[in-house]
């Protein structure tokens, strides 16, 4: 069920929304964005009008659990990427095991393990 409502309160590990007067519903922070949230209180400020989907509800615990997900099927897709093909991308993450790279041609994001970001032996993304 899609549901409307306002953020009340951000924490590191999500926000909670508030969708009527003495109903809230809480967001993990795998379920605010279909992009990586670096900061949620940046990119969820309290006050914001949003729309989501019930994802969970506890009626013993009266809790509710939302996504703000968007479920649309995404414009890219993987499937038109063949091994061996050269695409252009923005490196949005570094980790010590590789980088994330976001392919606005194909709107996904892959990660280019540090095994493969050169030709020599590579210890370091940085």
């Amino acid at each position: 069920q899609d549901v409307c409502g306002y953020i009340k309160n951000v924490t590191p590990k999500g926000c909670f929304v508030s969708l009527s007067r003495h109903l809230h519903a809480h967001v993990k922070l795998k379920n605010l964005s279909n992009k990586f949230v670096v900061d949620p209180a940046k990119e969820f400020p309290r006050g914001t009008f949003v729309q989501g989907r019930v994802v969970d509800v506890n009626e013993g615990r009266n809790q509710m659990e939302l996504s703000l997900k968007d479920e649309r099927p995404a414009q890219g897709s993987v499937a038109s990427i063949s091994e061996g093909d050269v695409l252009r991308g923005r490196i949005t993450r570094l980790e010590k095991y590789g980088a994330f790279c976001y392919i606005e041609e194909k709107k996904v994001t892959g990660l280019i393990h540090i095994s493969e970001l050169g030709s020599e032996y590579t210890t370091t993304v940085a």
